[in-house]
């Protein structure tokens, strides 16, 4: 039975809803009716057009607006307050037309297309004279004004050339053809005529007649023997004082000077010979002197430069060079090409010096020491260019040999010094290789330090020591047995001294090794490796009798520094690889501090493993807390994640996160078509959204997770919709309307569908906050049964890491 009070209310809503227009008069003869209302008593009537019009103090007379004109296509000009005139030209008495808008697109004034004949043509026109004897008006073209140390704008004349096919409709391509900037310079790209003459024509060149008419002898104001044909036999005789001083290049074979004389070049000019074969100069023609040159002399007639006529060169200079820029100088001998210092040996410390530009980088003394580099510190290498096969060439140093067939006679000592330091400064000799790549290529291989000999004399080999007599070996270094390696004896490898020879020691075939004292190593890294099932095994062994005293592994970081957080102390790793054998990381362990604080020390310890895609994430964290004594856990990684736990969970304080609730939903009635709103209380489903029994208020964000409906004697087929609606906080709850439809799930029944159980399952991941009413509706789009019994379970999903709080408060919107 459904409670009295929601008749009424329907009763009500349903009046509120009507609307009565009473004592509606006749229209009359005008057509035109408008409702209007009353504002003091609220009653509704109409009012006719014609009063409407009254009312607004307008008039349907025709009269109140008129044109002035008829001219087809004409310009709507201002002809008073009631008039509008048409007229069929325009004239614009104000100054200035502006056009365009205020931007940097183009404007044009165009003349209208030609509809089946040529363009015609457009004038843009001064002011014609107006009396007696006065002048027009002149024609300004001007293009736009620059700002700041911008250029001007220019004049530019455009048009278009013919097309190159006839019978085509298509407007050509318009393109510059002349130019005028902003300094006056004219730009024509065809020629200049003046009058019917053409006086520049399209390549710039300017002609003053008809080419091919020009007739020197016939220009004005030439005179006779003005006109020499060069090209005739006689071409006629120049007198001699018009021949100049020749102070130009001429061409042609020169005749044999008799008397040699001075060649002056002009004060400042230069004096060239230029020759298409050889310049000979011959010194003492008829060898009748001795040691004759070819001098060169300087502006005093000191000589700086000569050839002796025996083929001796003397400079007086300290270089050698040529004038050309990046150009090789080349110094050729057929035979021995020697160099000589302090020839007449009354110096000492000569030496040969080689400059790159301004710096030294290598010198050779007269007592043949030779010293490469600069004093920049760079690196100096010696070495031979590649094998024209493509190998590297041999790079031999040795020392003298002995002299052959005398007896007895010392080679000569190689020796190798390293760079002299001072104080404490130290310096090694070092022996570097290229090792082979493990793959064949072009690129050059990388140099590896192989060999080390340290300024106190130690020895460091980076690589195996080997002998080719390897049952012979017997490898010492030091006298006191620090290293000692051999083969056929009772042992291989003992390092030690006198003291404690057994420090480590490598014994017998099995080749284990047994450390008797500490072992510290300073290396990177330690690799442990076997080809054995199950090993390497790592094994720690305490046999100390006490009870709490284990074996240990200690990881140690000491940064030298104060640490921060986040520091990691250790980590163990576990990699392998994968089905394409690439390295793969699938697990391990860290240890970091959380805070560093003195006194409020904590750490964290979390254990991870590769999820799925290779990506490694935390599934075990443990945290040092927020205060002494407490250790925070975090369990698995992501919202899917699925944490099992094979017996009983013992938990003595709140559990936070996300559980669920079974509501037991149950009623009986007959739902027709009209939607109902399932009961949280009692039995009684309603049809009222807002009802106590039907909307619930939530302490915490959720969602409803699934209904499950059990059907009973149905009689006809059709659709059950189920849906989830909400409300917010300080919103008004009594219209229908607006409340928020989350999410409606729907399913078919059929007549034979007598104790089906229906399950409808939602898949929105929250449709409620904290602090909002829920209600869940129910409704069947046909009559699929009387009144029967329904029975409803309905699982809702909380998330109590939203919940409102332990705290009283007044909520006045949606946290």
């Amino acid at each position: 039975m459904r409670w009295i009070g929601q008749h009424i209310w329907d009763f009500i809503s349903r009046f509120r809803n009507d609307v009565y227009l009473e004592n509606i008069s006749d229209h009359g003869s005008d057509p035109d009716r408008f409702l209007t209302m009353d504002s003091t008593t609220g009653r509704v009537s109409y009012r006719t057009g014609s009063e409407v019009l009254s009312d607004i103090g307008a008039s349907s007379e025709a009269t109140d607006l008129e044109f002035s004109g008829a001219t087809a296509n004409g310009v709507l000009t201002y002809g008073g307050a009631a008039q509008i005139d048409v007229e069929s030209t325009l004239t614009y008495s104000s100054d200035t037309i502006n056009i365009g808008a205020a931007d940097d697109d183009n404007s044009y004034i165009k003349k209208v297309q030609g509809s089946s004949s040529d363009g015609g043509d457009l004038y843009v026109m001064a002011g014609y004279a107006h009396g007696s004897d006065n002048s027009g008006g002149n024609l300004w073209l001007s293009a736009g004004s620059s700002t700041g140390s911008a250029d001007g704008g220019s004049i530019k004349f455009i048009s278009t050339v013919a097309g190159s096919g006839g019978g085509s409709e298509a407007v050509n391509t318009p393109v510059e053809i002349a130019a005028l900037d902003k300094s006056g310079n004219l730009q024509i790209d065809g020629g200049l005529t003046t009058g019917s003459t053409s006086f520049v024509n399209s390549s710039g060149v300017i002609q003053v007649a008809t080419q091919g008419t020009i007739d020197h002898d016939s220009l004005a104001n030439s005179g006779g023997n003005k006109h020499i044909d060069w090209t005739g036999a006689s071409a006629g005789t120049i007198h001699s004082s018009n021949i100049p001083t020749l102070n130009q290049n001429t061409t042609g074979n020169a005749a044999t000077a008799g008397v040699a004389k001075n060649i002056d070049g002009a004060t400042d000019g230069d004096v060239t010979i230029t020759s298409d074969g050889e310049v000979i100069v011959k010194l003492d023609s008829d060898n009748d002197e001795s040691n004759q040159r070819f001098k060169i002399t300087d502006n005093s007639d000191a000589v700086v430069f000569y050839v002796q006529e025996d083929g001796t060169v003397m400079l007086a200079g300290d270089v050698i060079t040529n004038s050309s820029t990046d150009n090789d100088l080349t110094l050729e001998t057929d035979g021995s090409l020697t160099f000589t210092i302090d020839r007449d040996n009354d110096e000492t410390s000569q030496k040969f010096s080689f400059v790159n530009f301004s710096t030294e980088v290598a010198s050779i003394s007269e007592t043949g020491s030779l010293i490469l580099g600069d004093t920049d510190g760079t690196a100096v290498y010696i070495t031979t260019p590649a094998h024209d096969n493509g190998n590297g060439s041999h790079f031999d140093i040795s020392a003298g040999g002995a002299t052959a067939g005398q007896t007895d006679k010392a080679g000569g000592t190689l020796a190798l010094y390293s760079g002299q330091g001072t104080g404490t400064g130290s310096n090694e000799i070092r022996f570097y290789t290229y090792p082979a790549a493990g793959s064949t290529g072009t690129s050059l291989n990388s140099a590896v330090k192989a060999v080390t000999i340290t300024n106190d004399g130690n020895l460091r080999v980076d690589g195996n020591v080997i002998t080719n007599n390897i049952s012979a070996t017997n490898f010492s270094v030091l006298s006191s047995r620090i290293l000692e390696l051999q083969h056929a004896g009772s042992y291989n490898i003992q390092m030690g001294n006198s003291t404690n020879p057994d420090v480590l020691k490598v014994e017998g075939d099995a080749q284990a090794v047994t450390v008797n004292g500490d072992l510290t190593v300073n290396g990177d890294s330690v690799t442990f490796e076997s080809a054995n099932a199950d090993d390497p095994i790592f094994t720690l062994k305490n046999t100390n009798n006490d009870t709490n005293d284990p074996a240990q592994m200690i990881f140690i970081k000491d940064r030298g520094a104060a640490p921060t957080v986040g520091t990691n102390l250790g980590e163990v790793r576990f990699q392998g690889e994968d089905s394409n054998q690439n390295s793969q990381e699938y697990g391990g362990f860290l240890c970091e501090i959380d805070v560093a604080t003195d006194g409020q020390e904590s750490g964290q310890f979390g254990i991870w493993v590769a999820t799925h895609d290779g990506e490694l994430q935390y599934g075990l964290q443990l945290t040092g807390g927020s205060e002494e004594d407490e250790v925070d856990v975090a369990i698995g990684q992501g919202s899917n994640s699925l944490t099992s736990i094979a017996g009983n969970l013992d938990v003595t304080g709140i559990i936070t996160g996300k559980q669920r609730e079974v509501f037991f939903q149950n009623f009986f009635d007959d739902l027709g078509t009209t939607k109902h709103y399932l009961p949280f209380k009692s039995q009684s489903e309603q049809t009222s959204i807002y009802q106590e029994e039907a909307a619930v208020v939530m302490p915490c964000d959720g969602r409803i997770v699934s209904i499950t409906l059990r059907v009973n004697f149905p009689n006809a087929d059709g659709n059950i919709t189920m849906g989830v609606h909400t409300r917010p906080v300080n919103t008004n709850v009594f219209t229908t309307g607006d409340w928020v439809e989350e999410e409606t799930e729907t399913m078919a029944l059929q007549n034979a569908d007598d104790s089906h159980v229906f399950h409808f399952a939602f898949d929105n991941a929250k449709h409620f906050e904290s602090s909002e009413l829920v209600s869940i509706s129910m409704q069947c789009d046909s009559d699929i049964s009387g009144n029967a019994y329904w029975y409803v379970s309905t699982v809702v999903e909380y998330d109590w890491s939203t919940f409102l709080g332990t705290t009283s408060a007044e909520i006045e919107s949606t946290p």
